[in-house]
């Protein structure tokens, strides 16, 4: 079900109640869309239910959800800060690619991984708060964060794949604990 996808008009959504999910493509290309309020029962955004929702600006993220699936929030281009939810375990592949107004991520979550291309291309991220439960990031998560210049590396943490770094001009600290085994070429190619 595609309940809202390309209503161009859309300005701002306010939902109540029980429900649990939000569907694959809800909101994709809603591009007037500037806020969204989801009830705390919403467990999963499926994949690219935001898409394109160039000008969401204000999306607090429901509490009890669990699951960000690939491509949810891609190309929300005003989209300045997301504090994810502490249940979170999900994060999929592109899920904030090209979220060009994103300055500040914070995810004290249960996160294992983050996944290919997360972050890729969120020229204005400056600042990322990683769960000390991260243990691998993916290729080209943080890919061209030409302004990343603070993240922690958790204790956790023991893969780094191929060009999860590449670009991230700004970085200006890299120190990483003992259990870090692997870091995959061009990591960090192009970092001054």
């Amino acid at each position: 079900m595609i309940a809202f996808s390309n209503c161009t008009s859309l300005k701002s959504v306010k939902m109540q109640g029980s429900l649990t999910d939000v569907n694959t493509a809800a909101f994709k290309g809603c591009s007037d869309l500037v806020s969204v309020t989801l009830p705390g029962s919403v467990k999963t955004i499926s994949s690219h239910a935001f898409e394109g929702c160039k000008s969401l600006a204000n999306f607090e993220f429901p509490v009890s959800c669990t699951k960000i699936n690939d491509y949810a929030f891609q190309k929300c281009a005003s989209l300045k800060e997301a504090i994810l939810p502490k249940v979170l375990k999900s994060l999929g592949d592109h899920a904030f690619e090209d979220c060009s107004s994103l300055q500040t991520v914070i995810a004290e979550n249960f996160l294992d991984e983050i996944e290919t291309d997360v972050f890729m291309g969120c020229v204005s991220l400056q600042k990322i708060q990683l769960p000390n439960s991260v243990k691998r990031i993916g290729r080209n998560a943080f890919k061209g964060c030409t302004l990343l210049s603070d993240i922690n590396w958790p204790a956790s943490l023991k893969t780094i794949e191929d060009a999860a770094f590449e670009k991230c001009q700004s970085l200006q600290s890299l120190n990483f604990a003992n259990g870090l085994k692997s870091i995959g070429g061009d990591a960090f190619k192009g970092c001054s």
